[in-house]
């Protein structure tokens, strides 16, 4: 498949040492979740930072290295990290640190030029015990600091060379070393990007990531400290799930297998998100008579749902007015969509993803709007909710369609459960529904198709 930002590699960095085991998987899970978004990236992973950026400077210009345990609140912030590097002519934008004789950087976030980097040798990142001397042109640092005063907005190359003596050989340290005496400059994180992220520090908050884990519903100590903002991420996507409906969805459609085309249906079973139901309803053979379930955790999801089929005649002119409206009528609710960009390009996106035009889409919509549509809480995840699915399927003769969209990969499965956990729930549902339902069922799982009794 191709990729989008073809130069940068994106890396996530499992440095959790052997004290972190038990939430490993939680912070793995969750960082590369958050890493994926609207942009198909290369993305890697690694437990050697050294080994990994050498030999994607063979492929790549640039590495954005993301440690586990951290959360993107977009993953345009990559992108982003790149540019303010070329913008402020530096091979290596990071957190700076100055303390214990030279500079070094933390290993949870930070962008480096690849090709720079190649030409210097490939010098290790890794941290070593005891005392180094760093021989290296004499290092300027700003006066002023990102907080405390320890953490440098920028490092300069001066002409002289000097050695400095360290008390043990920190992350990054011969990297930064080298980049100065090559007459290179370093910048920290600017703030517009730092608040972009949150790095909860495993090593030191261990205690506190597995209450996190534990407990939903968990609230550290309000400090204003990594951890606690690290938890109100948490809670925003905790939140969600209640409160939580998607506006639009822009998944595509999968209408070029044979066996969509020739089977006829008269159900279909779906979570409750943006208007792809109506464009497979409208698309395949479904009877008029056909019932439509929709499902979902979230009893903000249906309430959007129920509002827009009832409010909405499928004209893209008006579903941004029909949005704000129902915005303004439910302030307590979390619309869920991507805010960087403008509707009319949502609207661009969308039907390049379901393979329409507007008008096409519309008499999708006012199909949709004929059809005999029921709303259902219920948590799918749970093995009684999927019997359900199997129960309404079975009470049909055609044949049924079940959509899931991304309920079994979500970032609060990640890191509250594993993927490992969600995956095993899905193939659940999947061997429900392949063992325990009577007619045919197209199932849509992850943007993968399968058939049962066909």
């Amino acid at each position: 498949m191709k990729k989008d930002f073809p130069e940068i590699a994106v890396v996530m960095y499992n440095n959790l040492p052997a004290r972190c085991h038990e939430v490993e998987q939680n912070l793995c899970d969750f960082t590369k979740f958050k890493i994926n978004g609207q942009h198909n990236l290369h993305t890697y992973e690694t437990k050697n930072i050294t080994e990994m950026l050498t030999t994607l400077s063979a492929t790549h210009r640039w590495a954005v290295v993301i440690a586990a345990g951290n959360i993107l609140q977009s993953q345009k912030l990559i992108m982003d990290s790149v540019e303010y590097a070329k913008k402020e002519n530096s091979p290596l934008s990071c957190h700076i640190l100055d303390r214990g004789g030279y500079f070094h950087l933390h290993p949870q976030y930070f962008t480096i030029d690849l090709e720079v980097y190649q030409s210097l040798g490939f010098p290790p990142f890794e941290e070593t015990p005891g005392p180094v001397d760093i021989n290296t042109k004499i290092t300027e640092r700003s006066i002023d600091n990102v907080h405390d005063d320890y953490t440098p907005w920028w490092l300069h190359s001066g002409t002289e060379t000097k050695t400095y003596a360290s008390d043990q050989g920190y992350f990054g340290i011969n990297v930064v070393a080298a980049m100065i005496n090559a007459g290179h400059n370093i910048v920290n994180i600017p703030r517009e990007l730092r608040q972009r992220k949150n790095y909860c520090y495993p090593e030191h908050q261990l205690a506190e990531i597995k209450k996190l884990i534990a407990d939903p519903l968990y609230v550290p100590v309000n400090d204003n400290g990594p951890i606690w903002w690290f938890a109100h991420d948490l809670r925003m996507i905790t939140d969600g799930l209640q409160k939580g409906y998607y506006v639009m969805n822009t998944e595509p459609l999968y209408l070029d297998n044979p066996k969509l085309s020739d089977q006829e249906f008269d159900c279909f079973v779906g979570v409750a998100s943006g208007v792809k139901p109506a464009c497979l309803i409208g698309k395949l053979k479904f009877a008029d008579n056909s019932r439509i379930v929709l499902v979902d955790i979230s009893p903000a999801a249906l309430k959007w749902q129920k509002h827009l089929l009832e409010s909405w005649d499928g004209d893209f002119r008006t579903f941004e007015t029909v949005f704000r409206a129902f915005e303004k009528q439910n302030t307590d609710l979390i619309p869920i969509y991507f805010r960087d960009q403008s509707f009319e390009n949502l609207f661009v996106w969308f039907f390049e993803n379901v393979q329409m035009d507007s008008v096409e889409f519309q008499q999708c919509w006012k199909r949709y709007q004929t059809m005999q549509v029921e709303f259902v809480e219920l948590n799918l995840l749970e093995t009684p909710s999927m019997q359900y699915v199997v129960d309404t399927i079975n009470q049909h003769q055609h044949g049924a369609y079940v959509w899931s969209s991304n309920l079994f990969h979500m970032d609060y499965l990640s890191f509250y459960r594993t993927d490992r956990w969600a995956r095993d729930k899905l193939l659940e549902f999947v061997g429900k529904l392949r063992q325990e339902t009577k007619i045919p069922v197209a199932s849509e799982f992850l943007c993968f198709l399968e058939f049962y009794n066909c």
